[in-house]
Formats: C-alpha cells, sequence, structure tokens
C-alpha cells in the first residue's frame, strides 16, 4: 500500500466461525474501523465493502485514510456466525516513489543563486508542511531534485538554515507531464 494515495482498497476474508469455511454474498453486514499510527480507531469512510469472491471483499480506502506510517483494520459482521479479518490485519503504506512524472525541482534565492542542500516537502494541502506531506527530499549541491509526481496540484515548503522563503508555492503537473511553480 502507498502512503497518502487516493484509490485504494484494503482486502478483508470473511467465514463462518463453525465451519471455518468463506462466507459470501454478506457485504451489507460488513463494517470496519481503521486506525493510523496506532491510534483510535474509526469508521471507514466506505461503510460497507464490495464482495470479490470465496469470502473475500474490499473496502476502499481515501487518500487522507492512507495517510499514516501505521494502518490496521478492524472489520466486522454483524451476523453473530461469522468473523471477518482483515488481509493483513495491518500495514505499513510507503511512500509512491515510482509513479507518476519525472518533476526535477531548481531551488533559487531572490538573485538567482542556487540553494545547495536545501531541504524540500511536497505536500497536498497548503496550511503547513506538516499537513499531507506527499514526498520529501533534500536538494543536491546545484540546489536540484528529482521526484515522481502524478498529474495534480501540490505545495512545494523549502527549509534551509538562515534562508528565507515565501511558502508554500503552488506545484502544478499537467496530464501531459508539464510541471510549472507558481510563488505565494
Amino acid at each position: 500500500m502507498f502512503k497518502n494515495v487516493a484509490g485504494q482498497k484494503y482486502r478483508v476474508f470473511a467465514f463462518d466461525r463453525q465451519t471455518n469455511e468463506p462466507v459470501t454474498g454478506i457485504a451489507l453486514t460488513i463494517t470496519a474501523k481503521i486506525a493510523k499510527d496506532y491510534a483510535t480507531p474509526v469508521a471507514t469512510s466506505t461503510v460497507n465493502p464490495t464482495e470479490v469472491e470465496d469470502g473475500y471483499y474490499l473496502f476502499p480506502l481515501t487518500q487522507a485514510e492512507t495517510d499514516c506510517d501505521d494502518l490496521a483494520i478492524y472489520p466486522e459482521s454483524s451476523q453473530g456466525k461469522v468473523i471477518v479479518l482483515g488481509c493483513p490485519a495491518n500495514v505499513h503504506p510507503i511512500l509512491d516513489t515510482d509513479r507518476g512524472f519525472l518533476v526535477n525541482i531548481c531551488v533559487r534565492y531572490a538573485d538567482n543563486s542556487v540553494v545547495p542542500y536545501c531541504e524540500i516537502v511536497i505536500t497536498t494541502s497548503n496550511t503547513s508542511n506538516t499537513t499531507g506531506v506527499y514526498r520529501k527530499g533534500t536538494c543536491n549541491e546545484l540546489g536540484q531534485i528529482d521526484l515522481r509526481l502524478p498529474e495534480g496540484t501540490y505545495y512545494l515548503w523549502r527549509q534551509k538554515l538562515n534562508a528565507t522563503f515565501n511558502d508554500p508555492a503552488t506545484l502544478t503537473v499537467a496530464s501531459d507531464g508539464t510541471t510549472t511553480i507558481t510563488e505565494s
């Protein structure tokens, strides 16, 4: 599972507690809670899963539901004789560094000189550099960093000791991979 990425699903398995046989046709009786980073479990955004086959069901997850380092699922059925388990019970979402367009970012000062070894944070939120973190990295000695980003709008935060930036800058990746950075 990828961290902070929409369109993913969590698989659960339902079986009869007496016969140990898979149970099908009960999607409307199955619900789940998820816990992000060991927090208190909360209901999933999708109330019931979609049945796949042979006792397996899928819960779709939102981007926000995958924005964590540890994701645990607590599924259950309202049918007393059915046990539902997460497959697996918990996962450790990883950053998705292989999909999307290759984006080269070069951080510069106002006088156009490069900012070597500048830390950058790419977020999906313009409220802070810790909310909706999508990618992190450190520029090289030429102030450059290459990242893979799918189409969308992101926010670029730059951090370097004794340097001031007017953050966040808006980073837009078009459907053809064209990248535009607009300073705040």
